[in-house]
């Protein structure tokens, strides 16, 4: 059994390399980055190696989900301006 600290967007690189050749590994992984956005707990450090893992990664960023569009932020963000953000933060914890 092989466990990393990962922390940061370079060490999505470490891990899967290392999960190409084995299947024991843990990730102990950064949560000094999390915050709280709209709501939401984001935790990016630990979505990158998700989505490193599950091979959903955007390598060229070196974050985030290949080929997201962003169309949803940006239009919950519109919505929040034009109706109010208590009525779009409800409407979110439904999604």
């Amino acid at each position: 059994m092989i466990t990393i600290l990962a922390g940061g967007t370079g060490s999505v690189k470490l891990v899967r390399g290392l999960a190409t050749q084995r299947t024991d590994v843990n990730v102990i992984c950064n949560v000094g980055d999390n915050y709280w956005l709209y709501g939401m707990y984001v935790c990016p450090d630990i979505d990158t190696i998700t989505y490193g893992l599950a091979e959903l990664l955007d390598v060229e960023r070196g974050w985030g989900i290949k080929k997201d569009t962003f169309g949803f932020y940006v239009r919950w963000k519109f919505l929040a301006k034009r109706r109010g953000l208590e009525l779009v933060t409800g409407i979110l914890l439904h999604i």
